[in-house]
């Protein structure tokens, strides 16, 4: 079985993932948090994210996302490491 796009962080990563690619016309929306957990529990992988940082102000009521570890719409840049390393 091939790795997902964004497989391979470890819990401790402080992540940067974009709801869509950053354009110069329009605001980047994104969340930063660092990785709790990998998850399956609906049907895919995922990260776990404790919210530190929420551009489009979608999370602010929430203490953790689920970032998942690829997309059916995917693209290079969608998650970024900030601190950590790749496992």
């Amino acid at each position: 079985m091939s790795q997902l796009k964004y497989e391979g962080l470890k819990v401790g990563t402080r992540i940067r993932a974009y709801d869509f690619p950053p354009m110069p016309d329009r605001d980047d929306h994104y969340v930063e948090g660092v990785i709790d957990h990998v998850s399956e529990e609906y049907g895919y992988k995922a990260y776990y994210v404790n919210v530190e940082v929420d551009t489009s102000r979608k999370f602010t009521n929430r203490k953790a996302v689920l970032v998942p570890m690829e997309s059916d719409c995917d693209y290079d840049g969608r998650v970024i490491v900030l601190e950590g390393e790749l496992a």
